[in-house]
């Protein structure tokens, strides 16, 4: 796990479910230690996810990461971003940095859609959701975990839904294959999903297979994104951040 107060959810990841354990020494005095929430005691956690595998977008966080001594997930399209020996190199070096980590966003960005998602995008959900077959699940799902953990010095832990979607079925192979899943809900995260929720506990929204998330964009102004981070430290937050370039 990597030292760092700002963490990054392959960091954030690895967390105690007991909320208290007692030990005595040899004299019997009796001492009581509590599994913290975040590292260090810190009064929040952030996770900074980036999408897509922007190549260049992972250059520029590389150098203001350094400068400001943060981390983050890159969520990667394997068969997208890494299409030839030159691809991977240039990636292996962003990430040997430790500032960024790899994550899955599926194989290729194909959409394996829920119903709502099918619903609200007409002829193109239609289309989509001749996408949910077992091969595609194997594929989107569990074989880019395999060849991003082949890849790079890192456990991918983390599946970043492509369209913020699932099916029922695609969703049960996540399960079974990430630790956590953002799937696209909106919402801040509480501190408590490390102690309180398992991983198996299903697709409840804030839970370890449906994490709360908020989306990042040019247009919003420095004083809104500083709000952000405010709120989640005065009320004790997971803030879950999604960007894309």
């Amino acid at each position: 796990m990597k030292k760092i107060l700002s963490v990054v959810l392959a960091a954030f990841m690895i967390v105690s479910c007991l909320p208290q354990i007692s030990f005595a020494d040899s004299e019997n005095i009796t001492y009581t230690a509590e599994i913290m929430k975040a590292k260090g005691g810190a009064d929040s956690i952030i996770s900074m996810t980036y999408d897509d595998g922007i190549y260049d977008t992972a250059l520029f966080l590389n150098e203001q990461f350094e400068m400001y001594n943060l981390r983050g997930s890159c969520a990667m399209i394997p068969a997208k971003n890494i299409k030839s020996d030159a691809d991977l190199l240039k990636w292996r070096e962003v990430f040997a940095k430790g500032y960024l980590d790899a994550q899955s966003h599926s194989m290729t960005h194909m959409v394996l859609p829920g119903q709502v998602w099918i619903d609200a995008n007409g002829e193109t959900g239609q289309k989509a959701a001749l996408n949910n077959t077992p091969e595609n699940y194997q594929t989107e799902l569990v074989d880019s975990k395999d060849l991003l953990n082949e890849y790079f010095d890192n456990d991918v832990l983390c599946l970043v839904a492509s369209n913020n979607t699932l099916s029922n079925g695609a969703w049960e192979v996540a399960a079974k294959t990430y630790y956590a899943t953002r799937l696209g809900s909106v919402g801040d995260q509480s501190l408590d999903v490390a102690i309180d929720n398992d991983p198996s506990d299903g697709a409840e929204k804030g839970t370890w297979q449906n994490l709360y998330m908020r989306s990042l964009y040019r247009s919003q102004s420095p004083e809104a994104l500083r709000s952000l981070i405010d709120n989640a430290i005065e009320k004790n937050l997971w803030l879950v951040t999604l960007c894309h370039a």
